[in-house]
C-alpha cells in the first residue's frame, strides 16, 4: 500500500477518560475497537462498534500501557 498503511489501517486514539482511550478507524469515526460481546476473557475477539457515548461502553475503551525493552524479546 502507499505511504506504509495498509488500507483501512490507519486509526486515530482519542483520550476519553484518563488513561482510556478510544481507537476508531479514520474512515469511520463514529465506530471504535470493541470487545465482542463485551467480554473480557483471554481469547475474546475485537472488532469494531458503533460508539455510543450516551452510555459508557468500557468495552470500547482501552488503556496503552508501554512494554519493558525486555518484555519485547
Amino acid at each position: 500500500a502507499e505511504g506504509g498503511t495498509s488500507s483501512g489501517q490507519a486509526f486515530y486514539i482519542e483520550e476519553v477518560d484518563f488513561p482510556y482511550v478510544k481507537i476508531q478507524p479514520v474512515t469511520n469515526q463514529h465506530h471504535a475497537l470493541s470487545l465482542t460481546n463485551e467480554r473480557t476473557a483471554a481469547g475474546t475477539s475485537v472488532g469494531l462498534r458503533e460508539y455510543d457515548i450516551s452510555s459508557t461502553p468500557t468495552h470500547s475503551q482501552w488503556m496503552l500501557v508501554p512494554l519493558s525493552k525486555s518484555s519485547c524479546k
